[in-house]
């Protein structure tokens, strides 16, 4: 027999599950941001933003990204870091580590002086790794359009 004691305490369990699988899959940003609106940088700096899909695979889980050993922040489904990177060689780790199921992708590339770095991440769940990519052209402009579009 369900007590009302019972049902209310099942609640309460049930609300706090939900609100930690969520608080997981969040976006939370560790380095500064370089700016309110994420644009071309005006001094000699590179900014890269990071923006990950908002896709069911891997979604309950927040990955871990990685620059130059140096930890940006975790990245949520749908989600975006934004941060001023040193110019010169950049290793970007993005990885999750899931019930003992390890995923990851890898991207180097050279931050040169004025220049925004948009990356776009996405799971292949099939192959087992995690993509990064470079957009450019029309993706790119439309990605920078709605990124500068969200609340932060």
């Amino acid at each position: 027999m369900i007590t009302n004691s019972n049902l209310g305490m099942s609640l309460v369990q049930l609300t706090m599950a939900i609100a930690w699988l969520t608080g997981c899959a969040g976006t939370k940003q560790i380095v500064p941001r370089p700016a309110e609106k994420i644009a071309i940088p005006s001094e000699d700096k590179c900014w890269v933003v990071l923006y990950r899909l908002n896709e069911f695979e891997g979604g309950a889980v927040g990955w871990k990204v990685v620059a130059n050993k140096k930890q940006i922040g975790r990245l949520g489904p749908g989600g975006y870091l934004f941060w001023e990177c040193e110019l010169g060689f950049v290793e970007l780790e993005v990885r999750s580590d899931s019930m003992g199921y390890s995923v990851s992708g890898w991207k180097q590339f050279h931050a040169k002086p004025n220049e925004l770095m948009v990356l776009e991440t996405e799971l292949h769940a099939w192959g087992g790794r995690i993509s990064v990519l470079v957009a450019q052209g029309e993706r790119r402009k439309k990605l920078l359009s709605a990124l500068n579009r969200q609340k932060k």
